[in-house]
């Protein structure tokens, strides 16, 4: 089984990815820090592949209003959002299509993996501690022995996974609220995140970078 399904025991990545696993059940999806609910939202993604068993804001979100759009244009989701009733009678419906037209085997709950969790603390890491001027070999042997394993880990993790994430809606932003909730800009290793005060129904997250905190020279 490779590091990413099981980290090392006792290393950081297995704290973060333990920690991180946990967050989806506080409804970060809700917060109102934006960072927060980007990964709220990227975290349900990876934990509950049955798109219709989201809540309904995020259904509405993630999957109806996107292919309201790709089928008619901006200014049928813009009437959508005006008329709020209607929208969540199509997003029900929607839903149940999905369901309907999902495999058997895809219906019932499906088993979580921690490979998302791992992936998004190596990247956050390295994003948050990387040093400017300094190899990519470098970096990613720093970020290793930070995390408790070895470079190559690091390596394959960045060639894989980085551009997606920095292309995706929520990556960024899900990668800077990675390094806030785990401290690593700080040097805090594990943190304790509180459910969020009340909902709230947003547009995507912008787009957030971290700078090494060695190249502001702290």
């Amino acid at each position: 089984m490779s590091i990413k399904h099981n980290p090392p025991h006792g290393t950081i990545l297995a704290k973060y990815v333990e920690e991180l696993n946990a967050l989806w059940h506080k409804q970060l999806w809700d917060s109102e820090d934006e960072r927060y609910r980007a990964l709220g939202i990227y975290s349900l993604k990876q934990q509950e592949l049955r798109s219709w068993k989201w809540p309904e804001h995020i259904f509405i979100q993630e999957i109806v209003l996107p292919l309201i759009e790709a089928q008619n244009g901006a200014a049928a989701v813009q009437a959508h959002l005006e008329t709020p009733s209607t929208l969540r009678d199509y997003a029900k419906l929607h839903a149940e299509r999905l369901e309907r037209e999902a495999a058997a085997h895809r219906r019932g709950p499906q088993e979580v993996s921690t490979a998302w969790a791992a992936e998004l603390a190596i990247l956050a890491t390295l994003m948050t501690c990387y040093v400017g001027g300094r190899s990519l070999n470098e970096n990613f042997k720093r970020v290793g022995e930070k995390l408790g394993v070895d470079r190559g880990v690091v390596r394959r993790i960045f060639r894989s996974k980085a551009g997606k994430m920095l292309f995706e809606d929520d990556g960024p932003a899900a990668l800077k609220a990675v390094s806030n909730v785990l401290g690593i800009a700080s040097g805090r290793r594990f943190g304790r995140i509180d459910p969020p005060r009340s909902p709230l129904l947003s547009n995507k997250p912008s787009l957030h970078l971290v700078r090494s905190r060695e190249e502001d020279g702290a």
